[in-house]
């Protein structure tokens, strides 16, 4: 990873009180990643169905994304996500054991974001840093 890498993870929460069943759905490193805002889209695998408790599948979990610098979180985006049958009848009336084809997921596009304080700086000036270093310090920031 370069010093202009940030990490991204993508999460699945089907049970919140058991961090052993998250899924790490995929992950990702962006960069050169320049100061300021930036855009990108982020698509991962789905969930493992056979990896959730049976009483978790149907319902409401959470895609977490994660963003990380320097292995330092300094990003956590959140949305909840319902999952549950694509019919009516299904709905009213759910089967005994989960029929996974046909779910349909529903996700809240109102994602709740946690933002981290973290240490962006660098400790020296390398030559070959030269403009990104130098572009934190014109931002306020000074070397550690």
């Amino acid at each position: 990873m370069t010093i202009t890498d940030v990490e991204w993870k993508l999460i699945y929460v089907s049970s919140p009180g058991n961090e052993e069943l998250d899924q790490e759905l995929d992950d990702c490193l962006v960069g050169p990643v320049p100061v300021g805002l930036n855009v990108f889209e982020f698509e991962g695998s789905p969930p493992k169905p056979e990896q959730v408790p049976p009483e978790d599948i149907l319902g409401v979990s959470a895609l977490i994304l994660t963003g990380l610098y320097k292995e330092q979180e300094f990003v956590r985006v959140g949305y909840y996500q319902n999952t549950e049958y694509d019919n009516e009848e299904m709905k009213e009336n759910p089967p005994s054991k989960v029929v996974v084809d046909r779910l349909v997921r529903d996700i809240n596009t109102k994602p709740r974001v946690t933002r981290f304080q973290i240490k962006w700086c660098v400790n020296h000036v390398s030559p070959d840093l030269g403009d990104f270093v130098n572009g934190f310090l014109d931002q306020g920031c000074s070397p550690i």
